[in-house]
């Protein structure tokens, strides 16, 4: 990553508010609205879901889990490519405005992105997990 430029743990960003604060701001918006209200939040990428020219993702911090809407239109091919190329669980921060998609899920509809820490190992699998007690205590 280096080589290309990118800094895998960059040393600051700068957030405007929480995930739990946005969701309390924003209750009831209503489906497909689009607020003027541009918000830095921060979190770990846990949800991905790669459709064309849209990606939609799934942001958590420690008060909440929010929907980012990530449009090729609004940050261009090369920064779709780059969001794109992103795994989950590494620790992103985004710019953007406060939105609803048309079926109410509360969205950051992503301006620009940094990525502010490099996954090194992917996400524990939640469905399996460890059934061995012993094993998990010793782990």
């Amino acid at each position: 990553m280096r080589a290309a430029g990118i800094e895998p743990y960059p040393v600051r960003f700068d957030r405007s508010t929480t995930i739990g604060a946005l969701r309390e701001k924003f209750p009831d918006l209503e489906a497909g609205t689009e607020t003027d209200e541009v918000v830095r939040v921060a979190g770990r990428l846990l949800l991905l879901r790669r459709q064309g020219k849209l990606t939609f993702a799934t942001m958590r911090d420690g008060s909440g889990a929010v929907q980012l809407f990530v449009s090729e239109a609004e940050i261009g091919i090369d920064g779709h490519n780059d969001f794109d190329a992103l795994d989950l669980g590494d620790w992103v921060g985004v710019e953007g405005v406060v939105m609803t998609t048309r079926k109410g899920e509360l969205s950051v509809k992503v301006r620009s992105f940094q990525l502010l820490a490099k996954a090194l190992r992917p996400l524990p699998d939640k469905w399996h997990g460890l059934s061995d007690v012993d094993t998990r205590f010793r782990q």
